[in-house]
């Protein structure tokens, strides 16, 4: 607002008193006509000059002293709502040029015994404009540098008594509630307030702090500093087991429904998947523990990631082609107790029970299905059960009864273990000693033999001549046959010793009890190594009497025609013969 200034003020006093004549035309008609009253009581028959303001207010209202003729102008009291009469810019200056719009007269703001405009007493309740038409910075102070960001409507808040207290119009302010509510301008957050960020527009209204509508997403810490049964509701009494991370499943939207996270859950599936609280079991499901998390996961019941280590029935129950997989149309024949052969962990490999198996191994082993006979495979039926177990193909427990060849085709050196360095000489055809069960003992046939039995019988190879063999050479054979060392043959003819050396008794036969007292020179009187029987007596080897042969029972005695005697024979024989000795 632009005011008139005091001097400008006094200018136009002066110009009035310039103006002496028509004031003195009025105290003249005033005194002449007697209508100047004493003050206040001044005459009225005093004529106001031309072009007085029309007033009804005495002379004096106005004039300093108009009874002792000073007319001079004073801003009374009285004039204080009627300035415009003569302030209308014709008697005297006006509102100015830049002076705000208002419909009230000058004394509603002017104070009229003063001799300046700019006292001024604001009745803002007879301004027409906006208050932001003075309140600009330029007429008089606008907002102030702090003031928060607001449009320019000051009435919106504001009154015209005064700055403070403003009612504050939230719906105007484009700054964030912080800017203001920060605990110095205006109330903040109360130090029992959750943690949460200073977006109070988020929770709250502009009309009042309380009901918020609680934005979730600003605040900074765990949901359970609030949820806790206190200042919000907590966790129900029949809550699963977890720990207080509201979060992980709930969102700030609303309790359920949730996004469970099952990773928090400290127990087991089946407290919650009981078929009650949410989805248990199907009537279908294969028979198993509870413990559903040995199959499935936290994201959803499939795929399951099968452990069958949990199943307490037979693998046939689901694995029957139409809960699971099966048998394929091309397994090998056997009984449906699949766990025999195959893993949890996957069909193949298999680890092959061929105790199960109901067919002939060839059945499988036939080089399409598996693995079949290797080509360099000895020539053999398709019999593979007869060598090989079900464990592996090697080491084979050798069924030589089913082998079509001859031994030397695998025993070698190279398929199978051939003659050793050491082997008597022999032919090829290990099957005339040797049995398919094992090497040795072999039922030895010495007719595949092509050298001398002592080649091996040396007592190095195999047994030799005992320390109690009788002298002889080396050459077993003369004496003893290919069955047996005991059956023997005696071929005297190789014999290097006497006859007793073998016939004491021990060895052979010796003397017998009723033989003639003589030496032992058997070769004396026996003459063949065939029998004992070819006997010429040789006297000379008699270490008795006559009669202890001669007795009729070894040889004959003296015969029934002998002359009664009772001389030895010797005393009248020879050795010779019975003839007479002179």
């Amino acid at each position: 607002m632009i005011f008139h200034s005091a001097s400008a003020h006094s200018s136009r006093v002066k110009a009035w008193k310039t103006s002496g004549l028509v004031f003195l035309l009025i105290t003249v008609f005033l005194a002449f006509f007697g209508s100047a009253q004493s003050y206040g009581t001044m005459s009225s028959d005093l004529e106001k000059p031309e072009g007085h303001i029309t007033t009804s207010l005495s002379c004096q209202a106005c004039h300093r002293d108009p009874q002792n003729d000073d007319f001079e102008f004073v801003h009374r009291e009285a004039l204080r709502d009627i300035c415009h009469t003569c302030h209308d810019d014709s008697l005297a200056t006006g509102k100015s040029e830049g002076h705000l719009p208002a419909s009230a007269n000058c004394g509603s703001c002017h104070d009229a015994p003063g001799e300046t405009w700019s006292s001024v007493r604001m009745d803002h309740s007879v301004v027409d404009p906006v208050c932001l038409d003075c309140h600009n910075g330029e007429v008089t102070y606008g907002k102030p540098a702090n003031h928060m960001n607001a449009p320019d409507t000051c009435e919106e808040c504001h009154t015209t008594r005064s700055w403070k207290p403003a009612h504050i119009d939230h719906s105007l302010i484009s700054d964030s509630c912080i800017y203001c509510h920060n605990g110095s301008i205006a109330q903040g957050k109360p130090g029992d307030h959750i943690p949460a960020h200073n977006i109070c527009e988020s929770c709250h209204t502009i009309k009042r702090w309380l009901p918020a509508r609680m934005d979730h997403s600003q605040v900074m810490l765990s949901c359970i500093i609030c949820h806790n049964g206190d200042q919000a509701p907590g966790r129900p009494v029949d809550h699963i087991f977890s720990p207080t991370d509201c979060q992980a499943c709930h969102t700030p939207r609303g309790w359920s429904p949730t996004q469970m996270d099952h990773s928090v859950v400290s127990d087991s599936c089946i407290l919650c998947h009981n078929g009650s609280t949410v989805a248990g079991k199907p009537a279908n499901h294969i028979p198993t523990p509870t413990t559903c998390e040995s199959c499935h996961n936290t994201r959803s019941w499939a795929p399951a990631q099968m452990d069958h280590s949990i199943v307490s029935s037979s693998c046939i129950l689901c694995h029957n082609g139409s809960t699971v997989a099966g048998k394929p149309a091309n397994h090998i024949p056997t009984p449906t107790t699949c766990e025999s052969c195959h893993s949890t962990r996957s069909w193949a490999p298999a680890q092959m029970d061929h105790s199960i198996v109901s067919s002939s191994c060839v059945l499988c082993h036939n080089g399409s299905t598996v693995a079949g006979k290797p080509a360099n495979h000895i020539p053999t039926p398709t019999t593979c059960e007869s060598c090989h177990s079900t464990r592996s193909w090697a080491p084979a427990r050798m069924d030589h009864s089913i082998v079509s060849s001859s031994c030397i085709l695998c025993h070698n050196g190279t398929l199978a273990p051939g003659k050793p360095a050491n082997h008597i000489p022999a032919p090829t055809t290990c099957e005339f000693c040797h049995s398919t069960r094992a090497w040795s003992p072999a039922n030895f046939d010495h007719t595949t033999i092509t050298s001398s039995c002592i080649t091996c019988h040396n007592g190095s190879i195999v047994q030799g001549k005992p320390g109690s063999h009788i002298p002889s050479p080396d050459n077993c054979e003369n004496c003893h046959t290919t069955q047996s060392f005991a059956s023997a043959v005696m071929d005297h003819s190789i014999v290097s010793s006497v006859c007793f050396s073998c016939h004491n008794g021990t060895l052979a036969s010796g003397k017998p009890a009723g033989h003639g007292t003589t030496t032992s020179n058997c070769e004396s009187c026996h003459t063949s190594t065939a029998n004992w029987g070819s006997v010429r007596m040789e006297h000379d080897e008699i270490n008795g009497p006559c009669f202890s042969c001669h007795n009729g029972i070894i040889a004959s005695g003296k015969p029934s025609n002998h002359e009664p005697t009772s001389n030895a024979c010797e005393e009248c024989h020879t050795a010779d013969g019975f003839g007479i000795e002179n």
